[in-house]
């Protein structure tokens, strides 16, 4: 009875020493995770802060860039909400290296955004697509729009100027 006591001793110790493990590598990534996140707000920061007149645009697309890098993500892109102007105006655009010879993405003619993600954006409200063909507020139009252009999944937040929307800055 000694020895089955010893190797039920032993087993739970086991557990306990791998739950411990398991808990000390998930909470170990997190704070990796976490620090990476602070080092990207950090890195853009700084990039921007620096930047003057001359030099925005280059600024923004390094910015673009490091955001892109960091979400392994297949285009990121800033647009504006300039006064008077029916479609917003494109302020700068990242491509994932496998994308920048892709030809559909070289057109700098102004786009056409679906109406529901435009009224989102101005309303303040994020969007995001997980899968557009999903989606039921989109109509067939908006669909097609995103399925022309081979976007399967969107993400875009409102960006704010003393709470007025001026801007949006996406991802898919």
């Amino acid at each position: 009875e000694e020895h089955v006591f010893r190797i039920l001793l032993f087993t739970s110790g086991t557990y306990i020493a791998a739950y411990i493990q398991k808990m000390y590598k998930m909470r170990f990534s997190e704070i990796q995770k976490r620090t990476q996140i602070q080092r990207i707000i950090f890195e853009i920061s700084h990039v921007l802060l620096r930047s003057g007149l001359s030099n925005i645009e280059e600024h923004i697309s390094y910015a673009l860039k490091i955001i892109g890098n960091f979400f392994d993500v297949d285009k990121i892109f800033v647009y504006r909400f300039a006064a008077g102007e029916r479609h917003p105006v494109q302020i700068g655009t990242w491509l994932h290296r496998d994308l920048l010879s892709v030809s559909q993405y070289e057109d700098k003619t102004p786009v056409d955004f679906p109406p529901f993600c435009l009224s989102q954006l101005r309303a303040k409200k994020k969007i995001i697509f997980s899968d557009i063909e999903s989606q039921v507020f989109l109509s067939k139009r908006e669909k097609d729009f995103f399925t022309k252009r081979n976007i399967q999944s969107a993400f875009a937040v409102p960006l704010l100027d003393n709470e007025n929307t001026v801007g949006f800055l996406g991802v898919h």
